[in-house]
């Protein structure tokens, strides 16, 4: 999931209206919260950069490829994986290390510093979570609840809008997505693709030494024939979003 880079026509507000939030970490474990107003003004984050501590590449095993390797232990280190905070404001200018005022990429995005590319929520860069909209659709038989999270768009001004991902290349997923319609409330209506969320997600890894490939895989969820994240909205200018599902067929106090 791209956070940040250094140098979604539109689903209607009112679709946007109903929407709950979910708190999605990098390893995507979800709970519902309060909605947050989208584009909050947001303040730069002043804690210092964390040191890595090279690998020891020396007495790693270099015929085993499950050696020195796998994610840190925490979102900012230290050792290998994914450090969520931006560079310091310093970076690319010719001013101190010790400059903490904001970047001046949080005034014009084309000036040095780090841009949030997804900002339709913010970044707790402690505990390596960004809490986004959670947004609620039914299927085409009406009944069914399908909840949905919103990432990327095809759009330059809906991504705008939204504090969405901008991918142009997206308009060619147009044969690999599901479709839905607005209904006259404003919400999504998809006309097919489930996920079954009941299968207990396990992975039982190989003989010591050889861990991968694993011997036994289950995933804790799974898409039917039609289903894809991709969802083009027909009635709306056939814009294409990328919306995983991450509840269905489930009640708002049933996720958390």
């Amino acid at each position: 999931m791209h956070l940040y880079h250094s140098d979604f026509r539109a689903i209607s507000r009112a679709a946007l209206a109903s929407a709950a939030t979910v708190a999605v970490a990098l390893t995507l474990p979800l709970f519902g919260q309060d909605s947050p107003r989208l584009r909050t003004p947001r303040r730069t984050s002043q804690i210092p950069i964390a040191k890595v501590a090279p690998l020891d590449i020396a007495n790693a095993n270099t015929g085993d490829p499950n050696a020195a390797q796998g994610p840190g232990p925490n979102p900012i280190g230290p050792g290998p994986g994914c450090n969520l905070l931006p560079a310091p404001p310093s970076v690319g200018a010719a001013v101190n290390l010790s400059y903490f005022g904001p970047s001046p990429s949080t005034v014009n995005s084309s000036l040095v510093g780090p841009v949030q590319l997804l900002n339709s929520g913010q970044v707790d860069a402690t505990k390596g979570t960004i809490t986004l909209p959670l947004y609620q659709g039914t299927m085409k038989n009406g009944r069914t609840p399908v909840w949905y999270i919103l990432t990327d768009v095809d759009d330059a001004q809906v991504a705008q809008e939204l504090g969405l991902n901008f991918s142009a290349k997206m308009t060619f997923m147009a044969s690999a997505s599901r479709t839905a319609n607005l209904d006259a409330n404003g919400n999504l209506v998809f006309d097919a693709g489930t996920v079954d969320f009941s299968p207990v997600r396990s992975l039982t890894p190989g003989p010591a030494g050889k861990e991968f490939p694993p011997v036994a895989t289950q995933p804790g969820a799974v898409g039917d024939a039609n289903y894809s994240p991709f969802v083009q909205v027909l009635n709306a200018g056939n814009v294409i979003y990328n919306a995983p599902i991450v509840a269905y067929g489930v009640d708002a106090n049933q996720i958390n």
